[in-house]
């Protein structure tokens, strides 16, 4: 009897062990599927961000400035804001960053005021199924205005040019556009970070940076 005791308890432990393994994998596989769905639906708001820069560089032949001043309205920025702290990680330190105000709280945490350096406002929420994506695009230069012939000059990351000669000569220091053939300057680079509010509170935080073909009418 005592041995038929202590091989019941046993069996029970073990059972009790195999039922929570299978729970913790359950929670963990969906742990995984909640992510991917919401790193599936950051790739949608990035490409509506794409959109809008796409629109943007479009109205451009019209009006060349259309880039060079922000635009909080549309979740743009014309300036790198190297500050920019898009997930909130610098809550709770001496010093708080620029924040995004990505639940439209001006930027409260948990009902507090916590005196960001400037509160950043997103763009309009982009819905995908049951996940909601916000995105900001920053221009990676370090004022507002041109970055073609501006006084003083504007400083912005440019990506290569499409004429770039071989790269076994980009070993003296110089910059991309400097081995351009071409008599156009770069266009500066676009950073978009979207933030994804999935099921469950699953959030999901993604950067992308983008550029576009010098215009042959600039030089």
């Amino acid at each position: 009897m005592i041995f038929a005791l202590i091989a019941l308890a046993v069996l029970t432990t073990g059972a009790v062990a195999l039922i929570r393994s299978i729970d913790t994998g359950a929670m963990a596989m969906g742990n995984l599927a909640f992510k991917q769905s919401a790193l599936n639906s950051s790739s949608v708001g990035t490409d509506a961000a794409i959109g809008w820069l796409d629109g943007q560089t479009q109205l451009m032949a019209a009006n060349p400035g259309q880039l060079d001043q922000d635009n909080p309205a549309a979740g743009y920025y014309a300036t790198a804001m190297d500050a920019l702290d898009p997930t909130g990680n610098s809550v709770g330190t001496a010093r708080v960053q620029a924040l995004v105000d990505w639940d439209r709280t001006n930027c409260l945490v948990n009902g507090k005021n916590v005196a960001p350096a400037a509160c950043i406002q997103p763009s309009n929420p982009v819905q995908v199924g049951s996940d909601t994506v916000r995105y900001v695009i920053t221009r990676m230069c370090s004022s507002l205005g041109s970055s073609f012939n501006a006084v003083p000059p504007n400083s912005c990351a440019t990506g290569p040019m499409p004429d770039a000669k071989d790269s076994t000569s980009k070993n003296t220091g110089q910059g991309y556009s400097d081995y351009s053939q071409s008599s156009a300057p770069a266009n500066p680079y676009y950073r978009i970070i979207a933030r994804t509010v999935g099921a469950r509170g699953t959030v999901s935080y993604t950067e992308t940076l983008v550029s576009y073909p010098p215009d042959p009418n600039k030089s």
